[in-house]
């Protein structure tokens, strides 16, 4: 027994007939593979050739016998995977691709492109009408998670979607803090647990005090109300703290933005459209034209009283959405007031001091009647300015020795000064604050957000057009 696999070969060798047969054997045995394989071919056997290489496992030399007629096509898919596990194990993936590719093992080539980083390939497996797998394909779930976790929720959403997975569509959207698509998905496939999803995960950024962070997840999700709200309450933070006006006014116009968007959405009228049938008579037409005129403008009618009635019941619930442009106005005309004091328009910044009376719930009462007492001073107008120290000192919020310094004040400017005031010219009174003022103040920061949105759009785009260059 102490050649075991030399009697298994002479037994061997016994059962065949064909002398050539035998010497390849003989070959094999002596570990002379290409002088077997050479016989073999000379016998016409290219099939006894590959199986000898299949069992050696060189499938680079069965994949060249194959390609010569000697094998089938699931023996060429099996050695095309073969040769691509040889390069993937060696991490060599761009060649390991190829051959899978060759192979149609679509699982091992999402994993190569994954490792090559050629993520537009493996989207095109799943968006492109001449690589794109079949609908429904277990792989084009493995496409959708690859792309998810590098982030290109667009693509693995398309990925998920052709694959007929609506929840993971919307879960790659929420893990990638794309609500709005989420939420889109979520309507269009009747998925309502995604309000739930919503609200809690709102509820525990804020419970963490992570308030801008909520802020933006209900931007993206296209929660105007509630991002303006959140908004408004930290403008007014920022008020109370008298440390950053410019700071506080800049909350107020994004809070009062995320309202005109609210506002743009609720009233939005979706026109219904018409058919026409041929050969109608003219009379006929013009009666249906008439109709369906009068249902569209009934359809309009309705749908403008249902956003209306919308934004009413969501500006009752939340009356600080009604203070972000009010919020705007005065922290405008309180630093403009400030301008023109140091600029030395003394009458101009008293008109607009005096115009703050309006906003008292928006900024503090002391600040407001400070400002108008100290401009009215300053241009003369006595009978204004002693109304303001009146005001002050019966402002029961302030501490008792906050009010008796302005009576203090007051007593020394008012035994030097009579409380009357100087008659204001025409072109001062012309000048005064109207409501005009106010609107304008509204036009110039809606105009202000737009130059700047179009700025970032363009810019974007810019941004887009380079990396497409680059690709």
């Amino acid at each position: 027994m102490a050649d075991y696999q030399g009697i298994q070969l002479v037994k061997r060798l016994s059962h065949l007939s064909d002398k050539a047969k035998q010497r390849a054997e003989v070959s094999v045995y002596f570990k002379r593979f290409d002088e077997a394989e050479k016989l073999y071919k000379d016998m016409d056997r290219l099939d006894l050739a590959i199986d000898m290489r299949a069992t050696l496992g060189d499938w680079h030399k069965v994949m060249n016998l194959a390609g010569q007629g000697g094998g089938s096509d699931v023996l060429l898919k099996t050695a095309y995977t073969n040769v691509g596990d040889y390069y993937f194990d060696r991490q060599m993936w761009s060649k390991a691709n190829g051959y899978y590719e060759m192979a149609g093992v679509t699982e091992k080539q999402i994993e190569c492109l994954y490792n090559m980083e050629d993520y537009n390939t493996m989207a095109q497996l799943a968006s492109d009408p001449e690589k794109q797998l079949p609908e429904g394909s277990s792989s084009l779930l493995v496409v959708g998670e690859r792309l998810a976790s590098v982030g290109l929720a667009d693509e693995a959403v398309a990925a998920f979607l052709r694959a007929n997975d609506v929840k993971a569509a919307i879960d790659c959207c929420v893990l990638l803090n794309k609500w709005d698509k989420a939420i889109q998905l979520a309507e269009e496939h009747d998925f309502p647990q995604i309000e739930g999803l919503l609200s809690k995960y709102a509820t525990h950024l804020l419970g963490t005090g992570k308030r801008m962070e909520a802020i933006e997840l209900y931007r993206k999700a296209n929660r105007h109300p509630e991002a303006a709200k959140l908004l408004a309450e930290i403008a007014q933070e920022v008020v109370k703290s008298k440390a950053n006006p410019q700071r506080a006014r800049q909350l107020y116009v994004l809070a009062a933005l995320e309202v005109e968007k609210f506002r743009e959405k609720t009233l939005k009228v979706q026109q219904p459209g018409t058919t026409t049938t041929a050969g109608t008579m003219a009379g006929k037409t013009t009666m249906g034209r008439a109709t369906m005129g009068g249902v569209r403008n009934t359809q309009a009618t309705l749908a403008t009283l249902d956003g209306l009635m919308q934004g009413d019941a969501i500006s009752a619930e939340n009356k600080i959405l009604d203070q972000a442009w009010r919020g705007v106005e005065a922290l405008d005309m309180y630093l403009e007031a400030h301008e023109l004091l140091y600029k030395g328009q003394v009458n101009k910044a008293m008109q607009y001091a005096e115009s703050l009376a309006k906003y008292d719930d928006i900024l503090d009462a002391e600040d407001i009647f400070s400002l108008i007492a100290l401009t009215s001073f300053h241009n003369n107008m006595y009978a204004v300015c002693s109304n303001a120290f009146m005001r002050l000192e019966q402002l029961e919020s302030l501490p008792k020795e906050r009010r008796e310094q302005f009576q203090d004040l007051a007593f020394k400017i008012f035994t030097r000064y009579k409380p009357k005031d100087i008659s204001m010219s025409k072109s001062a009174e012309q000048g005064s604050v109207t409501s005009e003022t106010v609107k304008a103040i509204r036009r110039k920061f809606m105009q202000l957000c737009q130059a700047g949105q179009s700025g970032r759009e363009t810019e974007r785009r810019g941004e887009e057009g380079i990396r497409d260059s680059e690709y």
